[in-house]
């Protein structure tokens, strides 16, 4: 990670509470949250059933890395959605090379070879879902021993992933298109230069809007919000003009 990268997260408050697509601060201001913890928020903090998921698993003692049921029932699941992926490993973050990206809600065919999927569950930043197609499944490399209760959480995640309503996503997420990015989906990549983003996250966080703070990594609309809570990107959009 590098500095630039850390200097924007210096600027964020400390967090109380996340709930939905908002964070809430220790002064009680509330955050529309467009970091989305990469994007793995993108169904939302605590969506869905993911956390009941986690906690039932936690209950029931498994908390270790041991074999589970978890790991092919998320394969089932992921399939549901990419059709393409013939095996998938878990692994933790930092391990093997960096792979393609494959955001969700940008199409349902993987690029080919072996790629990393973000799944919309906050908080699994350690974690990478790592998938292949039929002629790239030699290449997956060995699962790590992730704990169970984690395991059983990216399943239902990938569950509610393969249920959201993409159409009625993309009726809420057009309310973000600006010139200060270029949206795909709910992804919004900056079309500021790299040297200018600081300045626009530091405005619109000053506006209650979270931006991602890392400029290669986009940003993530979401899909409840208030006309208000968006009003902020347009009085920025005069100050950041680009063209």
């Amino acid at each position: 990670m590098n500095n630039g990268i850390n200097e924007l997260k210096a600027c964020l408050p400390r967090i109380k509470r996340a709930r939905d697509f908002h964070l809430y601060d220790f002064g009680g201001k509330r955050y529309l949250d467009l970091w989305l913890d990469g994007g793995r928020a993108a169904l939302g903090h605590k969506a869905g059933k993911i956390v009941r998921e986690m906690k039932n698993s936690l209950e029931k003692g498994l908390s270790a890395g041991y074999p589970s049921v978890y790991a092919h029932r998320l394969l089932k699941q992921v399939q549901r959605v990419y059709p393409d992926v013939a095996g998938l490993s878990v692994v933790f973050s930092g391990a093997d090379a960096v792979l393609p990206v494959l955001r969700p809600f940008t199409g349902r065919r993987l690029p080919g070879g072996l790629c990393e999927l973000v799944l919309p569950m906050a908080g699994s930043t350690c974690l990478r879902l790592v998938c292949a197609d039929a002629a790239s499944i030699d290449l997956l490399p060995a699962p790590d021993a992730v704990p169970v209760f984690l395991l059983s959480g990216m399943c239902r995640a990938a569950s509610e992933l393969a249920v959201f309503d993409e159409t009625e996503g993309e009726k809420a997420w057009q309310a973000f298109d600006s010139p200060l990015w270029r949206r795909d989906g709910p992804w919004l990549y900056p079309e500021v230069a790299e040297d200018t983003y600081p300045a626009l996250f530091k405005a619109l966080l000053g506006r209650g809007v979270v931006l991602s703070p890392d400029f290669k990594t986009p940003s993530c609309a979401p899909y409840i919000f208030t006309e208000g809570e968006i009003a902020p990107i347009k009085e920025i959009e005069r100050e950041f003009l680009i063209g």
